[in-house]
């Protein structure tokens, strides 16, 4: 059985998107389920948005339920949302 242990907490979340800000901010599929994902998670794992260099944009419309991410990864580099230097190949 390779069920889920027992108070097994998530360390790390992929979050993927239509498009991010380089401070965090995410479009979705404007259904909200990774806004209650990450709401859920905001206090037990890192957020990590999940894009193509080409998806990350000067600025997205954010709302008051919107969550951001805290870190964006591309096949260019990661890079932190939270005033972090970034790591790039």
């Amino acid at each position: 059985d390779q069920g889920e242990a027992p108070g097994a907490v998530p360390s790390l979340c992929l979050i993927p998107g239509r498009a991010f800000t380089r401070q965090g901010h995410r479009l979705g599929r404007g259904h909200g389920c990774y806004d209650r994902l990450m709401s859920s998670l905001a206090a037990l794992g890192t957020t990590v948005g999940v894009a193509y260099d080409c998806q990350i944009v000067p600025e997205l419309p954010v709302e008051s339920f919107d969550r951001s991410v805290e870190c964006l990864v591309t096949e260019v580099g990661l890079s932190s949302c939270r005033s972090i230097p970034s790591v790039t190949r």
